[in-house]
């Protein structure tokens, strides 16, 4: 039977809390503040997706100046997958303003240009987290 995206979501939220998943991460931070482009890059091999498919959150309140990326999510189905699990357009937008504080979170299409040299990008990490995921939530 298929996974719907909330169920991958969930379990994927608790795949990235397990010690296994830190140890890939390891000094960078969290998988939700840090990780986010690793993880993004996992979920690409682990769900046939397309670097197309991934999205940055960017504050729109910068316009006039330039504009990086925040957070890397993954467009899946109806929604977006990211270390919080799967969320809705809206629900993901309203975390970010309301948690992360931006004052205007925007979606717009992954550029690795507009994204901070702070964000970590390594791609053996991404499939070394890959095979994790895949171990771990899609032969469960």
């Amino acid at each position: 039977m298929k996974m719907t995206n909330r169920e991958f979501g969930n379990k994927l939220r608790r795949a990235l809390m397990s010690n296994a998943a830190y140890q890939i991460l390891g000094t960078e931070g969290t998988w939700a503040s840090g990780g986010c482009l690793i993880l993004a890059n996992s979920l690409i091999m682990v769900l046939g997706l397309s670097p197309e498919d991934r999205y940055s959150i960017v504050d729109a309140s910068n316009l006039g100046y330039e504009l990086y990326t925040e957070h890397v999510v993954i467009a899946s189905g109806n929604g977006f997958l990211d270390a919080d699990g799967f969320s809705t357009e809206l629900t993901l937008l309203q975390r970010w303003r309301q948690q992360e504080g931006l004052r205007d979170p925007q979606l717009l299409s992954f550029h690795l240009s507009t994204t901070s040299l702070e964000i970590p990008r390594d791609s053996e990490q991404s499939k070394r987290l890959a095979s994790f995921l895949a171990a771990t939530i899609l032969r469960q």
